[in-house]
């Protein structure tokens, strides 16, 4: 089964994102974590090596709803079997 782990972010302090990449990590079932970045021009790809790094291009700050859509749409077309 492939899972996929969608986290939108905007403006999310790093200590925050920090902790929340380690523990999608540490889960015991493997996962792929999607990042998507809702027009933070302070994140970029090469920062999170070991997730899957999207770059929206501007803010929609609609609490993470455009970012967990793309995101969401993103992992089915990948072939996803579940996604949260």
């Amino acid at each position: 089964m492939k899972i996929a782990v969608v986290n939108p972010v905007y403006r999310t302090p790093r200590p925050w994102l920090e902790k929340c990449l380690a523990s999608v990590r540490a889960q015991t079932v493997p996962c792929i974590h999607l990042l998507v970045s809702d027009g933070e021009s302070s994140l970029h790809g090469a920062d999170f090596p070991d997730v899957e790094f999207f770059q929206v291009p501007e803010a929609h700050e609609d609490n993470g709803n455009a970012a967990r859509a793309i995101g969401s749409v993103s992992a089915i077309a990948l072939g996803f079997d579940a996604i949260a």
